[in-house]
């Protein structure tokens, strides 16, 4: 008798599933957003069979290019990011919402936007073996970015400490590309927009990486090494991008693989000293840990007060 009123309740309290299946999709194309706001033309192609001038490109859901390596990667990982965040708020209210499902709804979208622009650049390229190569090696790439967008998705979602700063330290870490490109489309004149609001573009994926350390904190050997390792990926993160997108983002360097790899190195550790505000990146991240930290710490003391005066009044004679 006492159960049945409580059933309906219950179910109340859950998302449906094909609710959950629909944010994800929509969250997908949010991940694809700064890209998809460009107008989509796929970017010119060194193998391209003709020549085409950019208008004469096709429309993609994705920028399938080796210039565009680390944009196409940073809008899945970021888009996984948030459905997790998603998840996770939905779940501190109370309410039920299923992951697989907002999941699964993520990457229907994702593979068909991957999917769709794959086509549209086999369709462009020659049919010497190089260009074919192109093509899988940019597929694999981002079906990687897809994988870790998972694993970041996940993490956030289980509001776990340990799987959930290494998620969000992961995601700061595209948070920084995807943001410049968010802001070219919404700032006036482009790059040319208020510098402070740019700074603040640059250094906010440090500053979400410390919030989350500081709520991690180093209380068990599991939480002082998530918080260790999302310190020391906020740090490096930025720099390995950084000598990617150099590698990547040069046909000297592409033609001659064996000057590659050292181009690269030097960029990276360009990239990981104050050229590239390596130490100023730790030295944020590390503060904003501190203070979220005794933030936390202050409103845990303060919460456990409140809760304790009702009974110690009512134990007084």
């Amino acid at each position: 008798m006492t159960q049945e009123p409580d059933a309906p309740l219950t179910q109340a309290r859950a998302v449906h599933p094909a609710l959950a299946f629909g944010i994800g999709a929509v969250i997908a194309l949010v991940g694809l957003a700064p890209w998809l706001g460009t107008g989509a033309r796929m970017p010119l192609q060194n193998l391209w069979a003709t020549e085409a001038m950019p208008d004469d490109m096709p429309l993609v859901l994705l920028p399938l290019s080796n210039y565009y390596a680390v944009s196409a990667a940073a809008l899945l990982v970021i888009g996984a990011a948030i459905a997790g965040t998603v998840v996770a708020i939905v779940r501190a209210r109370g309410l039920s919402m299923s992951v697989s499902a907002t999941l699964a709804g993520l990457l229907v979208v994702q593979v068909a936007a991957l999917a769709q622009s794959a086509l549209a650049l086999a369709g462009g390229l020659g049919d010497e073996s190089r260009a074919r190569l192109y093509l899988w090696v940019l597929i694999a790439a981002v079906l990687l970015a897809m994988g870790l967008g998972v694993l970041v998705l996940l993490g956030i979602a289980s509001r776990r400490p340990v799987p959930a700063t290494l998620a969000i330290a992961a995601a700061a870490v595209a948070l920084g590309t995807w943001l410049s490109e968010a802001l070219v489309l919404v700032m006036p004149g482009g790059t040319g927009g208020p510098v402070i609001v740019w700074q603040f573009a640059e250094w906010l994926p440090a500053i979400v990486t410390g919030v989350a350390v500081g709520w991690c904190g180093v209380r068990t050997l599991g939480r002082t090494v998530a918080s260790l390792a999302a310190v020391a990926l906020i740090w490096v993160g930025p720099a390995a991008l950084v000598a990617l997108f150099y590698g990547l983002g040069s046909r000297i360097y592409l033609q001659n693989p064996e000057e590659l790899v050292p181009a690269m190195k030097q960029a990276f550790q360009m990239a990981l000293g104050s050229v590239g505000h390596g130490p100023q990146r730790l030295a944020i991240t590390m503060g904003v840990a501190a203070l979220s930290w005794l933030a936390l710490a202050g409103w845990s003391r303060m919460r456990t007060a409140r809760e304790g005066a009702p009974a110690e009044s009512a134990d007084a004679p």
